[in-house]
């Protein structure tokens, strides 16, 4: 079949290791003839925002990309807010696709999708949410104007031809329903994902990544991973692993550091030999840290890295919230205060044996509901 990708409420980041960018790779893997279509926001290697010109190409995921600019009319100042682009239903009426699978429900360019289902009623429609409460809506004008005004309006006259509408947590579910009044009848919870490895690759992977980190077996490695502001509560994980003093530890940062936290950490990083700032990676890299890695860090807000994280086999110590509930069930721990760190890793330390058992808990828990392979066989399910 014929599937379209639209990432035009949200960036599209060429060849990394996120859902925009495994999930069409996947369709790719499984046949399927696949584009994307994207705006022309990236990120550069340095993880800073930069934008590409109007452009058609073969992207590194195995599809046909087309970057389609903002839409002219609209001044400078509100593009990327309302999200109306150029060209985008003459490139959906040329490849006719027998999916378009639209990242995202916050933007005026959802309406493209009445127009296409008109032309060709039997194509399945499907949209993500990637909203939630704690990522949008979070002052006056967004949550009152832009979402329960502007883009919910948009998606209630785009509702009619949606056949379904996945959520990426549990939260983000919540917001689509409160929030943009979703029909719970056409909402699933549908998780991002990850791509597990067979044993082979995997143990190259870590064992090759260890050596050079000059890291043994003996070696239990955390990892915190992605764009580090104080919502990530680096500095506060930080400070708790450092009162616990087991040379067996070791605690790896891969990602940038923002301005509000760059210094404390780089203070702390000082006074702990244990601790390494290795900055921003490509998706190919943290591929390479995350299967070296046994402990996956994130007592603060979401990442995305997360779920690969358990695909790749870690243990995880993440924020006790809705959306995290559903990866973990002994093969981790979801804490309530930052203190519980410390706690833990006072555990760990008396029984490492722990961490072996709960690296393959993950690596169940995620071929059952993580793997690519098995979200995109859902796709093809709806498109019966």
């Amino acid at each position: 079949m014929k599937i379209a990708h639209l990432c035009l409420s949200c960036f599209y980041y060429d060849g990394f290791s996120y859902q925009e960018n495994l999930l069409p790779r996947q369709n790719v893997v499984d046949g399927h003839e696949t584009i994307i279509i994207a705006s022309t926001e990236s990120i550069d290697k340095q993880g800073k925002i930069t934008f590409l010109g109007k452009d058609k190409y073969q992207g590194s995921d195995g599809c046909l990309v087309y970057r389609v600019p903002y839409s002219k009319s609209l001044p400078p100042m509100i593009r990327s807010k309302v999200r109306s682009y150029e060209g985008v239903y003459e490139i959906l009426k040329d490849f006719k696709p027998d999916v378009v699978y639209f990242h995202g429900i916050s933007a005026y360019e959802l309406l493209v999708l009445k127009k296409y289902k008109r032309l060709n009623p039997d194509a399945k429609i499907i949209v993500d949410v990637h909203s939630d409460a704690n990522n949008s809506g979070t002052n006056w004008i967004s949550k009152y104007f832009l979402h329960k005004f502007f883009y919910r309006s948009i998606f209630q006259m785009t509702l009619p031809v949606i056949d379904k509408i996945f959520c990426i947590s549990m939260e983000c579910m919540d917001f689509a329903i409160e929030e943009y009044g979703a029909p719970k009848e056409k909402t699933e919870f549908y998780p991002l994902g990850g791509e597990c490895l067979e044993d082979d690759e995997y143990n190259v992977r870590r064992k090759n990544m260890r050596e050079k980190l000059n890291i043994n077996d003996e070696k239990i490695l955390i990892l915190q991973t992605g764009k580090i502001n104080k919502k990530k509560k680096a500095v506060e994980a930080l400070s708790q692993f450092i009162q616990v003093k087991n040379d067996k530890f070791r605690y790896v940062i891969a990602g940038s550091l923002e301005e509000d936290v760059k210094d404390d950490i780089m203070d702390i990083i000082k006074t702990d030999e244990r601790i390494k700032y290795v900055g921003w990676v490509d998706s190919n890299e943290m591929k390479d840290y995350l299967c070296a890695s046994d402990l996956y860090m994130q007592p603060g807000s979401q990442s995305a890295t997360m779920q690969q994280s358990l695909c790749l086999r870690n243990s995880v110590i993440i924020d006790n919230v809705k959306s995290h509930k559903p990866f973990v069930n002994e093969n981790g721990w979801l804490i309530d205060d930052i203190s519980d760190i410390s706690d833990i890793l006072k555990k760990i330390s008396c029984r490492p044996e722990i961490i072996n058992d709960m690296s393959q808990k993950s690596y169940q828990l995620s071929l059952e509901l993580l793997s690519y392979k098995k979200l995109a066989n859902r796709i093809y399910l709806k498109s019966l």
